[in-house]
C-alpha cells in the first residue's frame, strides 16, 4: 500500500500558523508517500474566503516534493440533482487537480455533506448516476479520475448511484472511483456492516481507503480498536489484491504525530505489514 494522509489531519497545525510545505516534509521524513489535500486545509493554498483551491499556487508541492503523489479532495453535493460541473467550485477543484499532478492522472475527491439520507431517498439513482457521470466525464477531459466518498449517507442507496453512474459511463466507468472509508459507515445505522460493504466492491473500483477510528459513536484520535475490525478489514482488501493508497485521517491534535505512528503500529499488528 501507499501510505499517506488527508491534510486535516494537521488543521491544528495549519491554525497556528505552521506552513504546508513543512508539514508535508515532515510527513515525507515519517514515510508516507501520497497526501490528500483536503479543501479548508490547505493553508496558502486555498483563498481565504469560501477555500477555493489556489492551482496558481498548488504546482509548488509536486515540484518540491517530486517523490510523493498527491490529489484533492473538497466538500461538494455530488449527489444533489442541483450539483453541477459549471459550480465555479468545481471548476477550480478541477484546475488544482491538475496542477498537483504534472505527470498526469489528476484526481479529484468529493464528499457529500450535505444530501441527508431523507433528501436522498427522495432521488432516483439514475438521475444521481447521470449528474456523477457528467462529474467523471469533465475531469476525463483533463485526463483525470474521480473518486466519491462513502459519507453520511446510506451504503445501498450511494452504491446504487455509483453502479448507475457507472452504466451510463460504459467504457470510462473505470475513471469512476470509490473513496473507502468504513468508519463513515457508523454514521448511518443501515445494517451494512463494513466487511459487507467492502465485499460488494472490487478493488479496480477503489481509489483510496481512508484509516481512521470511531468507538461509542465517537471519533478516535488514533487508529486503535473500536468499530471498524481493521484486522479483518486488512484481511480483506489483502484478498481483493488492493494495494493502491491508503491514508490516515485522524482528529488533528496537538500530539498528531505520535498518534499516527502509533496508528501505524497498530494497523501493522492488524495485518498493514503483509502488503
Amino acid at each position: 500500500m501507499q501510505l499517506g494522509a488527508v491534510s486535516n489531519c494537521w488543521k491544528a497545525q495549519l491554525q497556528t500558523g505552521t506552513q504546508l510545505t513543512a508539514i508535508i516534509e515532515t510527513a515525507q521524513q515519517h514515510g508516507l508517500q501520497h497526501i490528500e489535500l483536503r479543501q479548508t486545509c490547505l493553508g496558502q493554498f486555498e483563498s481565504r474566503e469560501g477555500h477555493i483551491p489556489l492551482a496558481k499556487n498548488l504546482p509548488e508541492l509536486p515540484q518540491q516534493f517530486s517523490e510523493m503523489t498527491f490529489n484533492l479532495a473538497i466538500a461538494f453535493s455530488f449527489l444533489s440533482p442541483t450539483a453541477s460541473t459549471n459550480d465555479p467550485l468545481f471548476q477550480a477543484a478541477r484546475l488544482a487537480a491538475q496542477a498537483l499532478a504534472p505527470k498526469g492522472l489528476p484526481h479529484l475527491r468529493l464528499v457529500d455533506l450535505q444530501t441527508t439520507p431523507d433528501k436522498l431517498n427522495q432521488l432516483s439513482p439514475q438521475d444521481i448516476g447521470q449528474n456523477i457521470a457528467q462529474m467523471v466525464l469533465a475531469m476525463s477531459e483533463v485526463d483525470g479520475i474521480l473518486s466519491v466518498e462513502n459519507s453520511i449517507q446510506p451504503w445501498p442507496a450511494l452504491l446504487a448511484a455509483i453502479r448507475s453512474a457507472q452504466e451510463i459511463l460504459g467504457p470510462n466507468q473505470h475513471k469512476l472511483k470509490l473513496c473507502y472509508d468504513p468508519a463513515n459507515l457508523f454514521y448511518v445505522d443501515d445494517g451494512i456492516e463494513p466487511s459487507d460493504a467492502l465485499a460488494s466492491l472490487s478493488a479496480s473500483e477503489i481509489s483510496m481507503v481512508h484509516f481512521k477510528q470511531r468507538q461509542h459513536n465517537k471519533p478516535l484520535a488514533a487508529v486503535a480498536q473500536g468499530d471498524v475490525d481493521w484486522e479483518q478489514q486488512l484481511a480483506q482488501l489483502k484478498t481483493m489484491n488492493y494495494n493502491g493508497p491508503a491514508l490516515f485521517e485522524i482528529e488533528s491534535t496537538e500530539n498528531i504525530w505520535e498518534n499516527l505512528t502509533s496508528s501505524q503500529q497498530y494497523l501493522e499488528r492488524c495485518g498493514l505489514s503483509n502488503f
